[in-house]
């Protein structure tokens, strides 16, 4: 990689823009005109005629040759990212306001940028309906947090937008006030420039079964959590009673993602009128300060035991960290239920009944199969073995009726699939424990060529939990 030519072309590329975006301290060159245009439209237009000058266009040439492929130096997304980057830096910014800047920084910053392989990215879910009582819950590896508006615009660097975007402002009032985002650090390969298109959407839809890989595994610890609202829950006698109100959703409505990468700019809010949720207003005669509503509220206590549960996410890790234990069924529950978490419709339903015949189904006689181990998760509890039993062959009895065309979809109810979603929750946690006593077991017995398959977990599932010290007679042992 010959970054001569790169080195070459900048330089002079940044006097151009230092002579071009000063003038305002020109007396000399004053325009009246331009003058008495807002900040963000004298940048524009500068910055427009700077970046049709020939020094551009040399400069573009030389970062394509140096970082990108010889049969697509010249694009549309080459032009986008050159642009971002001495915007999002604070260059232009900084030369129209007349402040100084150090070529040499900002030369090793601009080849820092284009010669990444990947890029740190934050990923903010807003979290539909949830309202807790602290500001700030860390989890390791991805936090919860609500953010004042000025956080929410310094960390999209909203300033450099300012200069270059226009968006309504209170948006972030609103967001700001409304929402609780659920953030997850993640990693993202560097844009190939000139094949993929500059400019794409700022925010992309929920579509749970294809979040990135860092959203999925933090979301399946979250979506785990019970955030049944205290009137649907198991009563005294073992029995699920329907409640008044219909079973709140975990709402995810888009996902902003917050590039660290200076060629990339960062999300703009969407209007609150495209989130499906229903809203209150501060000010009943101002709609564009409505707030979402919180219809899922933790208290102090609540709050605490959703930090507490983080735990599980640790559970999850040290299962797939041991090589002696087959994961793919646990994996594929969690993927099926974390979907399942998040959708009230018929296809919510599917989701949760799809994790539960992932863990507990067999070919042959799947209903019986699931329905009799279901018994195992709630042992100890008559009552609630009984329920559950029955529950899930009436929910199933529903899915096969609508699937053959013997029912409509429309005819499921939200309480059949608060059910299933309950039943799928209880039957992972229940998963989740075993698995992790079977991997704490194995990495005791490290170097002995032992195998924990799902037949063997299907065995397990048929005994009692005080017969659970004789689980690792079950394993066999591999040659």
């Amino acid at each position: 990689m010959d970054t001569r030519a790169v080195e070459s072309a900048f330089l002079p590329f940044l006097e151009r823009a230092r002579a071009t975006l000063s003038w305002t301290f020109d007396t000399s060159s004053l325009n009246e005109i331009l003058c008495d245009l807002p900040r963000y439209t004298q940048i524009r237009r500068l910055v427009h005629d700077l970046e049709n000058s020939n020094e551009f266009t040399q400069l573009i040439e030389a970062t394509a040759g140096c970082f990108g492929e010889p049969s697509k130096r010249i694009s549309r997304a080459w032009t986008g990212a050159i642009h971002s980057f001495f915007a999002q830096s604070g260059i232009y910014g900084s030369l129209f306001d007349g402040r100084a800047v150090d070529p040499s920084k900002c030369l090793t910053g601009y080849m820092d940028q284009f010669s990444s392989v990947e890029h740190d990215v934050l990923y903010l879910l807003p979290l539909e309906g949830v309202s807790l009582a602290c500001n700030t819950l860390d989890f390791g590896d991805c936090f919860i947090r609500h953010y004042s508006e000025a956080e929410l615009k310094e960390l999209v660097r909203w300033d450099a937008q300012c200069d270059f975007y226009t968006a309504p402002e209170s948006n972030w009032a609103a967001f700001a006030s409304g929402f609780w985002f659920f953030c997850v650090h993640g990693r993202k390969r560097a844009r190939k420039r000139g094949i993929i298109a500059y400019g794409q959407s700022s925010y992309v839809p929920t579509v749970p079964v294809f979040f990135s890989l860092e959203i999925s595994s933090a979301l399946e610890v979250l979506a785990l959590f019970d955030w049944r609202p205290p009137w649907l829950k198991f009563n005294s006698g073992g029995d699920l009673q329907e409640a008044s109100s219909p079973m709140a959703e975990l709402g995810i409505p888009f996902v902003l993602e917050v590039p660290h990468d200076l060629t990339d700019w960062p999300p703009r809010l969407p209007r609150l009128s495209s989130i499906h949720v229903e809203v209150e207003s501060l000010d009943p005669d101002d709609a564009e300060v409505a707030i979402p509503f919180a219809y899922l509220p933790l208290n102090s206590e609540r709050t605490a035991e959703l930090r507490g549960f983080s735990k599980i996410g640790d559970k999850l890790k040290e299962i797939y960290n041991c090589d002696c234990i087959e994961t793919v069924f646990l994996k594929t529950a969690l993927g099926f239920f974390r979907a399942g978490a998040m959708d009230a419709s018929f296809s919510g339903f599917l989701w949760n009944l799809s994790a539960l015949e992932a863990l507990f189904g067999e070919k042959s006689s799947v209903t019986e199969s699931v329905a009799r181990r279901l018994v195992t998760v709630y042992w100890g509890d008559d009552q609630r073995k009984g329920t559950a039993k029955k529950k899930f062959r009436d929910l199933y009895d529903i899915r096969s009726k609508v699937l053959h065309g013997d029912r409509e979809f429309s005819e499921v109810s939200s309480f059949d699939v608060a059910i299933a979603r309950i039943l799928a929750r209880d039957a992972i946690l229940y998963s989740i424990d075993v698995l992790h006593g079977v991997a704490l077991s194995l990495t005791k017995q490290a170097g002995t060529g032992t195998k924990f398959t799902r037949r063997h977990f299907l065995q397990v599932t048929e005994m009692s939990p005080d017969d659970r010290h004789v689980l690792l007679k079950v394993l066999p042992s591999v040659d």
